[in-house]
């Protein structure tokens, strides 16, 4: 019994070194959650509730020698022991990583905030954001850049990474911008969306199963590629400017 009841202890400390918990409430559901990281995988997921929960996995302490002191290449202070320092202010809510260590963070945040990422160094993993209704804001620089269930507008750009983006509505009121400079743009949106396209591929091609009422092309476009295409599908809407450098645009309705 007593072997059992060590391994059961044994069992809960690892588990808690491995996933540990933040939770803050927010004062306003259509408040900005602005997030500043690097070297880690970062998923948002919008909820009903009031509340943020940030679950961490790979955290590790600092050494028990440096109980007193405080690090010189963050100058973020960790207020959730959890590697993250975080300010609420008026319904805002600030994140800003706080360690140097590889940390995976699972945040669940209300559905209707704004979201702000940016990624502060080249050391990229993956961005994921799921069932968000607000504004959306993302600068990568080398992680690749995934979203489901979303409503716009989305302002997303990536240096080394892929976009892909599952609309659940569009939200007509502001313009979409999606740019990866190294990576595909695969963004699909309800077969019903009414949108004006801008359309740029430079060394890679535009594949769609919408019909795009053309608007403008440059005079090589259907020789060279690599061209500017404007159009509308449904009508026309709110505008989505995607583009790509290196790799292929991916414009699809939602099965």
């Amino acid at each position: 019994m007593k072997k059992v009841s060590l391994i059961i202890v044994a069992l809960f400390v690892l588990s808690y070194s491995y996933a540990q918990e933040f939770k803050i409430a927010v004062s306003d559901k259509n408040g900005k959650f602005t997030i500043n990281v690097h070297d880690c995988d970062l998923q948002i997921i919008g909820h009903d509730g009031n509340e943020i929960l940030i679950t961490a996995k790979g955290y590790e302490k600092p050494p028990e020698r440096a109980k007193g002191l405080k690090p010189l290449y963050n100058s973020a202070v960790d207020n959730t022991g959890i590697g993250l320092s975080v300010q609420e202010s008026g319904g805002n809510l600030t994140i800003q990583k706080a360690t140097r260590g590889d940390i995976d963070y699972t945040i669940k945040i209300p559905s209707t905030m704004h979201v702000s990422i940016s990624e502060t160094n080249w050391h990229g993993d993956n961005f994921t954001i799921e069932n968000i209704s607000g504004e959306i804001e993302v600068n990568a620089k080398s992680s690749d850049i995934k979203m489901k269930g979303v409503s716009g507008p989305v302002v997303a750009n990536t240096t080394n990474g892929d976009i892909d983006i599952v609309y659940k509505t569009l939200n007509q009121e502001k313009p979409n911008a999606i740019k990866s400079i190294n990576g595909h743009v695969d963004i699909t949106l309800p077969s019903s969306a009414k949108s004006s396209v801008k359309l740029r591929a430079m060394n890679g091609e535009i594949f769609t199963n919408f019909d795009v009422a053309m608007k403008t092309s440059e005079d090589n476009i259907n020789v060279y590629g690599g061209g500017k295409i404007e159009g509308a599908i449904n009508g026309g809407g709110v505008e989505i400017k995607l583009n790509t450098i290196n790799d292929n645009i991916y414009l699809r309705k939602a099965e």
